[in-house]
């Protein structure tokens, strides 16, 4: 809203599923998603993706453009996964996690599933790992300051 100057209003979800069936049956009219869960409904022609947030368009998915393609590169930030442990997880019991995600995401038919769905799969360490969260927390920390919700 900030960046586009549009007015939006927020309506919470108790996840995506239920904010994509209320968008399938017309009740909202926009949602904010990540592809893996909404590509089969975009290439199945059910809802119509108006931009990604991405470098560059997502190969399975060529047509739609990226933020920064439609006048707004500074919303060109995508969307990441990871796993998370709580806390006092052995650090072996880490480790061996670590490595599983590596080989998991070395394999060459996750990553075309992966690819397949609109994301880009890359391993980090746990390290890297962190710093993203960190830097990603920072971001949107002065969105939400930025904004100045008003209150309802």
């Amino acid at each position: 809203m900030s960046v586009t100057n549009t007015k939006l209003l927020h309506v919470p979800y108790k996840g995506l599923g239920p904010a994509v069936v209320d968008l399938l049956a017309g009740q909202i009219q926009v949602v904010f998603d990540n592809l893996p869960s909404s590509a089969a409904l975009i290439q199945g022609g059910k809802i119509r993706a108006l931009a990604v947030a991405a470098p560059s368009r997502v190969k399975s998915m060529p047509d739609v453009p990226t933020y920064a393609e439609v006048g707004f590169p500074q919303l060109n930030t995508p969307s990441w996964f990871g796993l998370a442990a709580p806390a006092g997880v052995p650090e072996d019991i880490l480790e061996k996690l670590n490595q599983g995600v590596k080989t998991v995401l070395s394999d060459p038919k996750v990553i075309a599933s992966i690819d397949q769905q609109g994301a880009a799969p890359a391993y980090t360490s746990r390290k890297e790992f962190a710093e993203i969260i960190k830097r990603s927390n920072e971001v949107w920390k002065k969105v939400v300051e930025d904004i100045k919700f008003e209150k309802l």
